[in-house]
């Protein structure tokens, strides 16, 4: 009777820890299409802040595993930073913040000859600065985006120079 006892609960220690840690295996991920890209150019997203997903909204928001410690001591907050970021000056200016303290490789994809476009895949819940890798010349265009990625998404980029 206490081997029974001893078995039952080791095997309900491991079913609360399996419980626990399910949501780590499991975590869904999604693809950013960039449409209107430009052939040769790498594109890269690197996630700045995450959250817990419900439907398409992001709560309890943190910083993203992109965002290096210094980058996150030195920003403060990122709750409280990611409700500043409502306009596209406000972005803009988030996106130059940030850009320093990135961490990590990021997710890319490259476009590919005669493409327009590419597909960024394995992409956690999270917001996003996306920019590209390649050194524009005169005719090219390089811009940081800040998106947010709660399903597989397209984007329509600008690829040209005004």
């Amino acid at each position: 009777m206490k081997a029974m006892k001893k078995l039952a609960s080791v095997l309900l220690a491991l079913v609360m820890v399996m419980s626990l840690t399910a949501n780590v295996w499991g975590a869904e991920t999604y693809e950013l299409t960039l449409k209107n890209a430009q052939e040769g150019h790498t594109y890269t997203a690197y996630q700045i802040f995450t959250g817990d997903l419900s439907g398409d909204t992001l709560s309890n928001i943190v910083w993203g595993e992109n965002v290096s410690a210094d980058g996150q001591t030195a920003l403060g907050d990122a709750a409280a930073k990611a409700e500043t970021i409502t306009t596209v000056a406000g972005a803009e200016a988030f996106a130059a913040a940030v850009a320093p303290y990135l961490t990590g490789d990021g997710k890319s994809a490259t476009v590919a000859e005669n493409a327009t476009s590419c597909t960024i895949s394995g992409l956690e819940a999270g917001y996003y600065l996306v920019m590209t890798t390649a050194t524009p010349d005169e005719n090219d265009v390089h811009t940081y985006y800040i998106m947010k990625i709660v399903k597989t998404t397209e984007a329509n980029i600008k690829a040209s120079v005004p």
